[in-house]
This record gives structure tokens, C-alpha cells and sequence, in this order.
């Protein structure tokens, strides 16, 4: 579903989005057709990113403020809403054809920016290859777009390019900026526009401050240009809740030895990247790296995860990261976890050394190698489904998949944030076999212990995103004790008496709604908790619950889509001997007795009413082929079922209507038997019925129709082939309706139903 925010109700949310001025920029600009792998996407962006671009583009058409900050939380799509924002400032005739850099701080952004740039399809675009290369097509005064390093910008010549159309986008902007690269940066184009895009809360740490001087100068008081935060994107299903669990007790460091090999030393430094952490940090935390690294301990690691990540992500369809200390650990980690898993179940990624020793060497990648595991881990079907890290793939690899994290790497401030937000990413599309509800953080160190010091952010900028897993262990408790006045309409088993009280109750929208909501949110939880031992006292509870779902989706299958979640399915698997979870109310058969049957039938009215929709429509089902006229009801049946629900028909109203469907149907029967008809043209007859009164002549207009049908076979194909075919179907119905208006009505039944009888396969 596409979320657009410019409203609070559907009258102002319309009214905004097809503004003329909004609608039409909104179709050139912001539906992107994206190339990747031989394969075309089309991306529409979200509001969130028209709403920057456009502050950015109108900042930079205006020319006073030269400064801007795009705070947009991790996940939310800042890379495409720059390549946009780029794409129409060199298209703003103003600007005198611009030239604009895409500014990163590590290789892999870098690649991964000019990948982007391609799949979009960005024209004159360079990326500087070395830092001689940018000073030569600044000094030359390139003309379009430049992908670089910050550290390329070290001991760039002052003023080598002054001009004042020359845009600046600094990606992840919170980091390297405040040191001497940023100033040579500067320096070197002093008359730039410069626009920080950052996806971590900036406000509470030093760092942070800065970030705020830095960029967001132009924007008191707030300090930022746009803000799209964690709990925005959260409401927009941009990003998913991140839920953490501390490893057993045994596992985690000593207190004593965390804070002073990890809290004190990072108190005083700025960590704003994995790098900073493991240079500044981690190198020197010598104890506390040999306890991560002691052999006992690797091996309890790497057993717990085996065991965790086959009972709790790879059932879910997901996929896994496990962080090391360090390269070494990496590689310990690796060698233990390849006893209890298959060896090609989890790689190893990490920067290779020159000095490295052969037990590091062994895990060095070649590029196309890296880039093959990245490629597969992707895809749920494919190898490896755990990757192993310490600091590569922490930040800027977006992985929809990756659901787990299993972390033995301490960590703080926007080095954690940005290395637990790869779990955020939603999951859509073709590998999306499992919704993902949210991310998971298993934390094998204690970071996790102190929430507040782990993340020292504004609270309202990290609320709801990273919530604690004994929380949804209460909230799944609180939502078993609201849900017990469901309950008391099933008792111990879901029997047949249970089955109707259920369709009875859920037979009111209002009831139906209220419960999906409630078992949407209960059963997410208990994908998430599952299969923790602490479930045990809940289980029968649970089990009701599902049943309950079972039973609405067998009798209101179109109005629920969705199905159970893998470990539901699982549960109910296990307990297949348990009766009702398949029961269904009887059907009624669709025949000359089927009306005295209803008048006989002592259920309550709602759950007849239920029956003879559920019996007419599975007749539709399983029927429609043979006899395609029954598909000419299709549409019928679904609106008399509508106007019960709104309440514009009462039970006997809607009785009567739907005894009236059954009477036709059987006329249906018994004239198709006189015609002697086949079905697709009996279907075409039974069109034609309020408009030829003449028998002899419909059947002949159906024979012909059915022919024209056969001879253009493959109409829904060609285009040319439907014209002509809509030609002549128009001028047999217009010699029978005698007017344009009802031939186009009935030709657009017949092709309706044709496309039915003949879907493309």
C-alpha cells in the first residue's frame, strides 16, 4: 500500500495528492523505472522523499541559504531521494547546468552509489578514481555528476573551483565531517551548496551537536531541512521494529570488565562509524577482546546460534548476520559454527589483511567473490544463510532478508544503530514468503542491559524502534486476557455447535475487524517469541485462537487473504489430532430442494445467511468452468453479502435475495438442457436474456458470439486481435439491443466472462 501523508481524511488526502501542481511533477519525477540485473522495477517514492527533494530543490533555486540537513532515519530511502533531488537540479534551467558530487566516506558507499546511479539511469556521471582524478575534473570544470571519497578531498588546492551552481550532497553526514577533510573539502569549492543526508539521530552526542553546525545552520532552531523519523517510518511500514533479547546469563561479559574496556573508553571519544569503534576502542580493549575470543566461550557462541537460528529464523524463511569482535573472531566463530551447520550455510566477509596469517587468509574473498555472496544471501533460496562479520556489511548493505543478528561485538550510539538497523528492512516482493514483522538482536555481550546507555539518543527519536523482548512477552500475555470474550464462544474444542456461535458472532463486520486486528497483533508476537519454552502455559489459549481464525477464514475466505504465519502453521501441524480447527458449517446443495432445506435449517439466520453465500460460492468455484453461466453470478452474490454487512438489508431481505440467486440458477439449469448449449455458449444466451425476448434468435446470436470468441483465441494477447474482435462482438449485440449503450454493456459482460472461461496463462 502507498502511504501519502498530505491529509487527514480521504477528502483532504485526495484533494492533496491530485493537486494539478502536485499530480503532474509527481508522474515525471518521483515513479522511478529502476534497471537491475536485467530486470525493470518501477519505485514510487514516498512522501517523506518528494517532501525533501522538493525543500532541497527550492533551497538550492532560491540561492540564499546555502546549507541544509536531510535527517531521514536508516531505511528510509536516502540514497534515492539524492540521485532524484540531483536529477532535477540538472535539469533546473536556473542553474546554468550544475555540477553536483555524491559524497561518501568508504569504498563500498562508493560503489554502491555509482550501482544506484546506473539501475536509475543518471547521465554524466564520473566517479573519481583517485584523488588526482576529482582535483582534475573540478579543476576543468566538469559539468555533471561526481561520485567520490571524502578522503580524495585530502589536501585539495583552496578555491580550485568557485562557482556558485555547484551542489554538494554529503552522505552520512555525521561522520568525517568536522575534521580536516571536511574543511579541505570546503575550501576547495567555496561557493558550493552543501546538504548533509543522515539516517542516525544527531542531537544528543557531540558529534551530533556539530552535525547540526555543520549543516543544519540555515534551520533554527530545529537544525534540519527535513526530519523523517524512526517512528514515522515505523506508522509507514518503511521500516520494521527492531526487537533485542539478552543470550543467556553465561554468556554475556562480566559488568566490571565492559565498563572499563568498553563504556569508559568510548565516553571519551567521538564513535560515529564501526571503524571508529574497533580504531579508537576495541583495538585497545585488549581483555575484553581475548574473553570474546577464548575457545570455550566461541564454541557455547557458535552452539547457541546453530540451535537459535534453525528454530527461530531459518523456519521463518529468514536469514542471519553473527558479528565478531574482530577478524579473528570472525574466523574462530566460522570454524565452530561449521560443526554444527552445514559449512556452506554461513560465510565469512571481512577486509583482508597483507600480513595476515594463513588462519585469516583462508577467509580472503576476491571482489566477484564478495559480490556473489552479497548477491545470494539475497535470495532465500540460495547459500549462505548466516554471514559472519566485524565491521564490513554493517552499514550501506540493505538486506530485506536479514531478519537475526546475533551480536558479540560491543557497540554504542550510531555504530549500533547503524549496524542493528540492516534487521529493520521490510520484506516484499518475490521473496517475501513470510511477512517480516520485525528485526531481531540477540546480544551475546550485555550492551543491551542499559537501553539508555547503549543508545544515547533523544527517546522520542528512538521510540518504538528498538523495544525489548520481555516487553512482547508482557504484551502477549495482556493480549491472551483481552481476547477471552472470544473464548467464551469456543469453550474447550472448537465443535460444531462452537463453529456456529463463531459464524453466528463473526458475522457482524464490525466483530470480524475488531478480532483480525487483535490476532494479527497476537500472532506476530508469537512468530517472534516461538519457540521460547515460556510459551508453554499459553499454548491451548493460542492454539483457540488460531482455531478461531481457521474457521472465519473458511466461511469469509475473500474478506481474510492472509494466511497463518509459518510457526502457527507449525503448531497446528503438531496438534493435528485436536478437533475443529477444520471444521466448517455444511453446505447446502445448490438444487430445487436447497430453498426448503434453508426454511427447515434451525440455525440462526446470520449463520444461514453465511451458508448459502459459502454454498453458492464454492458452486461458483468448482462449477464455473463447466458451466460458465455460474460465473454470471459471481459479482451478484459478493453485493447481496455487501449491503447485509452495511446493514442496508435486513436477514430476511437478504435471504429472500439470496433464494432468488438459487431459483435462477436452477432455471439456468433446466433451460441449458432444452437448448442443447454447450456451456460457453449457454453462457453467452444467458447474457442476452433481458435483451432478446426472442429464443431462437439469442441462441443463435450466442452461437455466433461463442464462434467470433474461437476464432480470435487469442484476443487477450494481441491487441490488434481484441480491436477487431470488439468490432464485430459490438455489431452482433447492437442488431439485438437495438441501441450503443446496452451493446457495450453486454459486450463488456461477455468479454468479462471470457477472460474468466480463457485466462492468459
Amino acid at each position: 500500500m502507498y502511504n501519502w501523508r498530505g491529509g487527514r481524511n480521504l477528502e483532504e488526502f485526495a484533494k492533496s495528492f491530485f493537486n494539478h501542481q502536485r499530480l503532474l511533477p509527481f508522474l515525471s519525477d518521483y515513479i522511478i523505472f529502476w534497471e537491475e540485473s536485467g530486470e525493470t522495477k518501477k519505485i514510487v517514492l514516498g512522501f517523506h522523499q518528494i517532501r525533501a527533494v522538493e525543500k532541497l530543490v527550492e533551497r538550492v533555486a532560491e540561492g540564499k541559504k546555502k546549507h541544509g540537513l536531510i535527517w531521514h532515519t536508516q531505511g528510509s530511502g536516502k540514497s534515492l531521494s539524492m540521485i532524484v533531488a540531483a536529477h532535477k537540479l540538472r535539469n533546473l534551467p536556473a542553474l546554468e547546468n550544475p555540477t553536483l558530487l555524491v559524497v561518501v566516506d568508504r569504498t563500498e558507499l562508493e560503489e554502491q552509489m555509482d550501482r544506484n546511479l546506473k539501475n536509475y539511469g543518471f547521465p554524466n556521471v564520473e566517479v573519481a578514481r583517485t584523488r588526482e582524478h576529482l582535483q582534475e575534473l573540478l579543476a576543468r570544470d566538469f559539468r555533471g555528476l561526481i561520485v567520490t571519497t571524502i578522503q580524495k578531498f585530502d589536501r585539495m588546492p583552496e578555491r580550485i573551483n568557485e562557482r556558485s551552481n555547484v551542489i554538494v550532497f554529503v552522505d552520512e553526514a555525521h561522520r568525517t565531517q568536522e575534521g580536516e577533510l571536511g574543511v579541505y573539502m570546503r575550501a576547495s569549492l567555496p561557493n558550493a551548496f552543501y546538504f548533509g543526508f543522515t539516517g542516525t539521530p544527531v542531537d544528543m552526542t557531540k558529534i551530533g551537536r556539530g552535525t547540526f553546525l555543520t549543516f543544519g545552520r540555515d534551520d533554527a532552531p530545529h537544525g534540519y531541512l527535513d526530519k523523517y523519523s524512526i517512528t514515522d517510518s515505523l506508522h509507514d511500514g518503511t521500516t520494521v521494529p527492531i526487537h533485542y533479547t539478552l543470550a543467556p546469563s553465561e554468556f554475556l561479559v562480566p559488568k566490571e570488565i565492559l565498563e572499563q574496556e568498553f563504556f569508559k573508553l568510548v565516553e571519551e571519544e567521538a564513535i560515529t562509524s564501526v571503524e571508529d569503534l574497533d580504531k579508537k576502542v576495541l583495538d585497545r580493549a585488549l581483555k575484553l577482546r581475548n574473553l570474546l575470543k577464548s575457545k570455550d566461550r566461541v564454541e557455547k557462541v557458535a552452539t547457541f546460534v546453530a540451535r537459535h537460528f534453525q528454530e527461530n529464523v531459518e523456519k521463518l524463511g529468514f536469514k542471519a548476520f553473527l558479528v565478531g569482535v574482530d577478524r579473528e573472531a570472525c574466523a574462530l566463530l566460522k570454524e565452530a559454527l561449521d560443526k554444527h551447520l552445514p559449512p556452506e550455510y554461513s560465510q565469512v566477509v571481512f577486509t583482508p589483511g597483507h600480513n595476515d596469517e594463513d588462519f585469516l587468509r583462508q577467509f580472503h574473498l576476491q571482489e566477484r567473490e564478495e559480490k556473489e555472496i552479497k548477491k545470494n544471501f539475497l535470495k532465500a533460496s540460495e547459500q549462505p544463510k548466516i554471514i559472519i562479520v566485524t565491521s564490513k556489511l554493517l552499514t550501506g548493505f540493505d538486506a530485506p532478508i536479514l531478519y537475526a543478528m546475533y551480536l558479540d561485538k560491543p557497540m554504542n550510539d550510531h555504530a549500533l544503530l547503524q549496524a542493528i538497523a540492516r534487521v529493520n528492512r521490510p520484506l516484499a516482493g518475490k521473496e517475501a514468503s513470510n511477512p517480516k514483522s520485525a528485526g531481531l538482536i540477540v546480544d551475546f555481550v550485555g550492551v543491551f542491559e542499559k537501553l539508555e546507555r547503549a543508545l544515547r539518543f533523544d527517546s522520542a527519536n528512538i521510540e518504538g524502534a528498538v523495544i525489548d523482548l520481555e516487553k512482547v512477552k508482557e504484551s502477549f500475555v495482556k493480549l491472551l486476557e483481552k481476547g477471552e470474550k472470544y473464548l467464551e464462544l469456543v469453550g474447550k474444542q472448537i465443535d460444531d455447535k462452537a463453529v456456529e456461535r463463531i459464524v453466528d458472532y463473526f458475522a457482524d463486520r464490525g466483530n470480524r475487524k475488531e478480532f483480525l486486528v487483535f490476532y494479527r497483533e497476537l500472532e506476530q508476537k508469537y512468530e517472534i517469541i516461538a519457540p521460547d519454552p515460556w510459551l508453554r502455559p499459553y499454548l491451548e489459549h493460542y492454539f483457540l485462537f488460531s482455531g478461531i481464525y481457521k474457521v472465519l477464514r473458511a466461511h469469509f475466505g475473500p474478506k481474510i487473504p492472509q494466511e497463518l504465519l509459518r510457526k502457527t502453521i507449525q503448531l497446528i501441524r503438531e496438534k493435528a489430532g485436536v478437533a475443529g480447527l477444520e471444521r466448517t458449517l455444511p453446505l447446502y446443495p445448490i438444487d430445487e430442494r436447497t430453498i426448503k432445506l434453508i426454511h427447515e435449517d434451525s440455525s440462526p439466520e446470520r449463520v444461514k445467511i453465511i451458508k448459502v453465500h459459502r454454498s453458492i460460492q464454492i458452486l461458483i468455484e468448482e462449477e464455473g468452468k463447466k458451466e460458465p453461466f455460474l460465473l454470471l453470478f459471481r459479482e451478484r452474490l459478493e453485493k447481496i453479502l455487501e449491503e447485509f454487512e452495511n446493514r442496508q438489508s435486513t436477514t430476511k431481505e437478504t435471504l429472500k435475495k439470496f433464494e432468488q440467486v438459487i431459483l435462477e440458477i436452477n432455471e439456468a439449469r433446466e433451460e441449458k438442457k432444452k437448448l442443447e448449449l454447450d456451456g460457453e455458449q449457454f453462457a453467452m444466451y444467458w447474457v442476452l436474456g433481458d435483451s432478446d425476448q426472442d429464443k431462437n434468435r439469442r441462441k443463435e446470436t450466442a452461437s455466433a458470439l461463442a464462434q467470433l470468441f474461437n476464432q480470435y483465441a487469442d484476443w487477450l494477447e494481441n491487441p490488434e486481435v481484441s480491436r477487431e474482435l470488439r468490432r464485430r462482438t459490438f455489431a452482433n449485440l447492437y442488431s439485438v439491443t437495438g441501441n450503443t449503450e446496452g451493446a457495450l454493456t453486454k459486450m463488456n459482460q461477455i468479454f468479462q466472462l471470457e477472460s474468466e472461461i480463457h485466462p492468459v496463462k
